[in-house]
């Protein structure tokens, strides 16, 4: 099932590629001077923005939003690439060599992208919007979840390696409160990637647990790790 769905994706995002210049708002502007070779520059324009809108979508299906702004998606397209690829480059417009003007909708669903100036190619508009991808919003919401669940369990056991440290250095007893580790044995207190909420925590005897507030919002009934029992997921 997972290489199916993985297989599914890869033919969605291809599918985004052949699609990429629809829906595209295309309007002539009768006082703009037509761009010198028009049907070069408009073909270079879908190139550059076509190739912007599968990098956004591709974000999408990634992480189950669309980016803040194109800065974020230039770092976060390269924090994932394995090492020794070349880092990617957000296209550019190309008549101006500006980037493209992207505005995100506040629920992060949707969005648009423009060419900066459009009577550089003759027009008044050029601006493309995001896919509708109807039912295969479900796959970037679930892998959505999965990654921030993969977070949560991160931060999670990296408080249990500094409650090892601690108890290390202070014979056997961990500390009432995780903040008491700060800033020796962790620099900052992490908190649950959905919901913002400090780690629940918990000393019994020899046995800690660290459990996340509010596992539901990761489609779960638990996450939590026991010193003594190990990790409790379901």
């Amino acid at each position: 099932m997972k290489k199916f769905k993985n297989l599914l994706i890869c033919a969605v995002l291809a599918a985004c590629c052949l699609l990429a210049v629809s829906p595209f708002a295309f309007a002539a502007d009768k006082d703009a001077k037509p761009a010198s070779s028009g049907s070069d520059k408009l073909g270079q324009l879908f190139d550059s923005i076509s190739q912007v809108r599968v990098f956004i979508e591709f974000y999408f299906m990634e992480s189950g939003d669309y980016p803040d702004n194109l800065d974020q998606l230039l770092k976060d397209l390269n924090s994932i690439l394995p090492n020794g690829y070349k880092n990617v480059t957000i296209p550019k417009d190309p008549a101006t060599g500006k980037d493209f003007v992207y505005s995100r909708a506040k629920d992060g669903k949707t969005y648009t992208l423009a060419a900066p100036d459009a009577s550089a190619y003759g027009l008044n508009k050029v601006e493309i919007s995001s896919v509708n991808w109807a039912g295969f919003n479900a796959i970037a919401e679930e892998r959505k979840y999965r990654f921030l669940g993969m977070i949560c369990v991160e931060n999670i056991k990296g408080l249990a390696t500094a409650l090892e440290y601690y108890a290390k250095d202070n014979k056997g007893k961990f500390p009432s409160e995780l903040k008491k580790m700060i800033p020796s044995y962790i620099k900052s207190m992490p908190v649950c990637p959905i919901t913002g909420k400090d780690y629940e925590f918990k000393v019994e005897g020899d046995d800690y647990i660290i459990r996340c507030p509010n596992p539901r919002e990761h489609k779960m009934e638990e996450i939590m790790f026991s010193s003594k029992r190990g990790w409790i997921t379901k």
